[in-house]
């Protein structure tokens, strides 16, 4: 997908179906021809803000750094709670 230019605001307009560790593409035309980049998306919101991790040296090698990012949040331990916060309040109602 081509991103579009934002013309009111400057920038880039971020397209609302992306998501962490998809593989970007940049280019620029540069005086000796096109120069191409790849990067992975590390977070963003759809209007502000993207943070992109790169330039890695090809689709693949990008790819592979989504994937070690994406087993990383993956596999992250659980948040640890106080113990008030690890009890159960619920209750079951007892009919007779």
């Amino acid at each position: 997908m081509l991103w579009h230019a934002d013309h009111g605001r400057g920038g880039w307009l971020i397209p609302s179906r992306l998501a962490g560790g998809d593989v970007l593409e940049f280019g620029a035309q540069a005086d000796w021809g096109l120069v191409r980049w790849h990067g992975i998306v590390d977070s963003y919101d759809a209007v502000e803000w993207l943070t992109v991790q790169g330039p890695s040296s090809d689709p693949g090698a990008a790819s592979d750094d989504a994937l070690r990012q994406l087993d990383h949040l993956r596999y992250a331990p659980p948040h640890h709670m106080s113990a008030a916060h690890n009890r159960c309040t619920r209750r079951v109602a007892r009919h007779a």
